[in-house]
């Protein structure tokens, strides 16, 4: 499938943009999420540029970083049918779901997608004006986060390499230069482990460090597949769920994402979501 390139810039030390994210991704984030729509902590360097770039924070001192695949959702994908729902239909209908955003109904399509990307793995970043299409995908590696030093399956501390006086950036990209690097470990100050294959987790009970695994292949971190209907377990029930109050469908893909249990969400109309625990394994059309 197609990606886009176009001149681009990760942020590197000494720079404004890398300040900006770098500060966001340790302290911003933590003591105020909401002043950053659709991004985590588990987020990315590259995610978090991404953000500053598209919302034109802090004066747009961030470019376009590069790393990230972008593209822009056409007809018959489903992205589009969301980004086409959010525009014409969602902020009109129920706007207090997009409150916290910059978006009008005048608002671009791919501003609609650029905030769909951030909130769901249905939508891919959007390009920016002027980016050209090719056929090689120039993805950088993303991470999922776990709380803890990182460990293998029977929890051993693996086979790593210690770098010292590294930031969390830094060590970040030199885990993604590395193909043989699934994972890294931070203590948030200096020093940085770089993981070889066999770590697959985390101690969460030790504080003061921050696990971070690669995603296979830089796949989106969910993998959920659609179905038509509501969800079933095999005997045709509707199966063990909570539902959580007003939670938009991407915001719900999200949720079910990052919940432990959730292994699939359902969600209908403009808010509501049903996070579904072990048993659901189909639908009604």
């Amino acid at each position: 499938r197609g990606v886009a390139q176009a001149p681009c810039h990760t942020g590197v030390p000494g720079e404004q943009c890398y300040e900006v994210v770098a500060w966001a991704r340790a302290a911003g984030i933590h003591g105020n999420p909401e002043w950053y729509f659709g991004l985590t902590p588990e987020s990315s360097f590259v995610d978090f540029q991404a953000y500053f770039y598209w919302t034109k924070s802090n004066g747009g001192a961030c470019p376009h970083p590069c790393g990230l695949e972008c593209r822009t959702a056409v007809e018959g994908e489903p992205c589009y049918s969301d980004v086409v729902w959010a525009k014409s239909t969602g902020i009109k209908t129920d706007p207090g779901q997009y409150a916290h955003t910059a978006l009008t109904p005048t608002s671009t399509f791919e501003h609609f997608q650029a905030m769909l990307h951030t909130k769901s793995a249905r939508c891919p970043a959007p390009c920016p004006p002027g980016f050209a299409t090719t056929t090689q995908a120039t993805s950088s590696p993303s991470y999922d986060r776990r709380a803890g030093p990182c460990r293998t399956a029977s929890g051993g501390i693996g086979a790593f390499a210690t770098h010292d006086g590294v930031d969390p950036p830094t060590c970040e990209a030199r885990c993604s230069a590395d193909a043989a690097c699934v994972a890294y470990e931070h203590d948030l100050k200096s020093r940085c482990e770089l993981h070889t294959a066999g770590t697959t987790t985390s101690d969460a009970s030790m504080g003061g460090f921050s696990c971070w695994l690669k995603r296979d292949g830089g796949a989106t971190a969910w993998g959920f597949r659609e179905l038509a209907g509501p969800c079933r377990t095999s005997a045709g029930g509707a199966g063990d769920f909570t539902e959580p109050p007003r939670q938009a469908r991407y915001d719900c893909q999200a949720a079910c994402g990052r919940a432990g249990d959730c292994v699939a969400y359902e969600a209908s109309g403009a808010s509501r979501c049903e996070l579904h625990r072990a048993g659901t394994v189909t639908s009604e059309p």
